[in-house]
């Protein structure tokens, strides 16, 4: 059996490099031109790098997508959104995707 070495800082420099072009591709297609918009790829707890930039940056929004997961992912997991909602220095407008249910308590 042959063992191969794997180069963990170059996949991780490609897979950041991939979700940042991904990141302005989704941009580029469905923001207005004339809206300013940052894109900014961060690596950490998601919740506190989006708070901690939009503080640095004196952001006006925040948007951000809801998952929607079930109550017990909730609880067990937390929810970016509900954080960033809750800490954020400006208004957080959450958007779920259209064909996203959530079900009726």
């Amino acid at each position: 059996m042959s063992w191969t070495s794997v180069d963990f800082d170059k996949l991780d420099k490609s897979h950041r490099e991939a979700a940042a072009a991904r990141a302005v591709e989704i941009v580029a297609d469905r923001v207005p031109s004339d809206i300013p918009c940052d894109v900014v790829t961060l690596v950490g707890k998601p919740f506190l790098e989006i708070v901690k930039y939009a503080k640095e940056h004196n952001s006006d929004l925040i948007v951000m997508a809801t998952h929607g997961r079930g109550a017990m992912a909730h609880i067990l997991m937390g929810s970016t959104a509900e954080k960033v909602v809750r800490k954020a220095p400006c208004p957080v407008l959450t958007v779920k995707h259209p064909k996203q249910i959530f079900p009726m308590p």
